[in-house]
């Protein structure tokens, strides 16, 4: 029996040309097709709200063409200003269309439920700076305007560390346990001044160590 190579790679061509027409290219990506719940509420926003808040317009310094509701995570503080006008009753504008109130209540629903769950899953803390605690001379103005008492601040504090010739910025205004004992330190004096009670009266004590004692490590009554 004879056999025909040509006619079997001719077979196996078209198994291969048959093959390439019905599996997409390697890479390539087809558009999600959108959530059945966003299609009515994109179209209160493409209905009702681009025409004044387009590129032409530009109602209130906001354009929504090209916003989708089904991605309230690429722009949330528009959404924001867009659910607070909406609930506030100021958007659309009187005499302008607007969607019946189930209709309206639905959409705001919507948005905020969007929002919250963005929230949750991407929190936003703001500013993560330190504690900006206050530095010796607005810590001297609070004690003067909260106890009407007048304090030198730069007698009894250490100067502040300084950014950029700015000694008030919370970056750099660390709290030491030193820098706290002595913000301590003058607290009490200053509650004492605002009671009017006399100032402590000078102490002291003596604390013996043997001479032979090694003081690697901190001595039993010694602060």
């Amino acid at each position: 029996m004879k056999t025909h190579p040509v006619r079997l790679w001719a077979s196996a061509g078209v198994i291969v040309l048959g093959l390439s027409s019905v599996v997409p290219a390697q890479g390539a990506q087809q558009a999600p097709a959108p959530a059945a719940d966003t299609v009515p509420q994109q179209a209160i926003v493409d209905k009702y709200c681009v025409t004044c808040h387009n590129p032409r317009t530009k109602a209130g310094r906001l354009s929504l063409v090209g916003m989708k509701v089904g991605r309230l995570d690429v722009s949330p503080e528009i959404w924001e200003k867009v659910t607070r006008k909406l609930k506030g009753g100021v958007m659309p504008p009187s005499g302008a269309p607007r969607p019946d109130e189930a209709t309206l209540q639905s959409f705001v629903g919507y948005l905020e439920g969007g929002l919250d769950k963005q929230a949750q899953a991407k929190p936003n803390p703001g500013r993560t700076e330190g504690f900006h605690r206050l530095n010796r001379f607005e810590y001297q103005n609070a004690i003067r305007d909260l106890l009407a008492l007048d304090i030198d601040a730069a007698a009894q504090l250490p100067p502040d560390d300084a950014s950029y010739g700015f000694d008030n910025i919370a970056g750099v205004l660390k709290i030491s346990q030193s820098l706290l004992e002595r913000y301590l330190a003058v607290a009490k004096m200053v509650s004492r001044m605002a009671l009017g009670g006399a100032p402590p009266a000078v102490d002291s004590k003596t604390y013996r160590v043997a001479p032979d004692m090694q003081q690697h490590a901190q001595v039993e009554g010694l602060p």
